[in-house]
Order: structure tokens, then sequence, then C-alpha cells
């Protein structure tokens, strides 16, 4: 049986896609964020809904109540009785989301990722760079200034190149999960080479 919600409605309903599924953090095509509390019929209305509660209460119509039926709690009404931080929305409001590990293929498998760290050059400058980090590239600028440079990464051999990072820029990725137990530790990274990750703006 599939699971179900606290109400006897499944949690995933036919039509709904798994990113909508009860739990989620998601992202509506506005611009708004909420955490996913219902997926089901709401009495009175036609097809499936998804019933959240948003990250800004204000843009709520009710507590997770429709008509006198309670559908789902929301955590704001616990801090503040009376809240209406919920709403019901289709799922093609929702934008897709996607798992790390997905974010991690669509950068950085297209040949549009970056490699933080390459070889140094070899050469009559290697000497003077010889304190200057540990193997990052970098050009002058016009004043001197050295500017730090990534490089795309080989198509042709993505674990290696996986491999090598030592830095990993994913903002506003859409990421809203570590995705099925194992999937992030098999995405190609090492985690011990790993020394920055940014992952600001994702869900």
């Amino acid at each position: 049986h599939a699971p179900v919600a606290w109400s006897g409605v499944p949690l995933v309903a036919m039509g709904v896609p798994e990113y909508a599924s009860l739990g989620r953090r998601i992202e509506t095509r506005d611009g708004a964020r909420a955490t996913v509390r219902y997926v089901g019929s709401v009495e009175g209305q036609d097809g499936e809904w998804v019933g959240v509660e948003w990250d800004d209460p204000s843009r709520g119509k009710h507590d997770g109540s429709h008509d006198g039926k309670r559908y789902f709690e929301c955590a704001a009404t616990d801090l503040e009785p009376g809240a209406l931080p919920a709403s019901f929305v289709r799922a093609h409001k929702i934008r897709p989301s996607v798992t790390f590990a997905a974010a991690i293929r669509a950068k950085y498998l297209d040949g549009k990722g970056a490699i933080a760290k390459v070889p140094k050059t070899r050469g009559a400058d290697a000497d003077a760079d010889a304190d200057d980090g540990d193997g990052e590239a970098y050009v002058q600028s016009s004043n001197g200034q050295k500017i730090e440079i990534e490089l795309c990464l080989k198509k042709d051999d993505p674990v290696a190149a996986l491999a090598a990072l030592d830095r990993v820029y994913l903002p506003d990725a859409a990421v809203a999960t570590a995705g099925a137990p194992g999937e992030a530790s098999e995405c190609g990274l090492v985690a011990a080479r790993v020394r920055l990750m940014d992952l600001s703006g994702n869900l």
C-alpha cells in the first residue's frame, strides 16, 4: 500500500510528480517557497492538489483546513495560533526541483562546469608562483592583480574531472534533496577533497 497522510489520503497521488511529494521543499513558478504538507484530493474540487505551508505566511489562505475539513497541520500555527500560512496549489505551478547528484551532473558533466584546481604551468614563472597556492590557475589583469580562473571539465573523462574538484558551485540550482540513500555519495565527487561547496539559494 502507498504511504498515507494522517487523513488517510496517499502522500504521492497519481499525476503529482515526485518533486511535489509530501515533505518536499518546493518553489512555485512565481518564486514563492514552501513545504509540502499534503498531496491528494480536496472535497468539492476536481483533480489532485498539493497542500503547502508557505515560508511567507502572508501568502496563505487557510491553516490546512478547507470547508471545515482538516487536511494537514502547519508548523506556523503552533508558534502563532490563528495564523493562516497554507494554500492548495496545482502541481503544474511548482517548478521542478532536482537531487544533489542530478545538479552535479547537469552542471559538471555537460562541459559547462569548472575545475577549481589544475596543475601549474611549468616555465619561467613557476618559481615565482610557488607560494601562491596549491595548484589554482590565474590570469593577470591590466593593473597587475591576479584573478583565479575556472577551466571547463573535459567531457571525455568526466569521472576523473569530478574526482579532481575541490570546489563545488551549485547556487540557485533548485536542489531540494540529497536523493535516495547513497545517491549523493556516488555522484563522482571525492568528499575528502572538497574544500568549498556553495549551495546558496537552494531549497
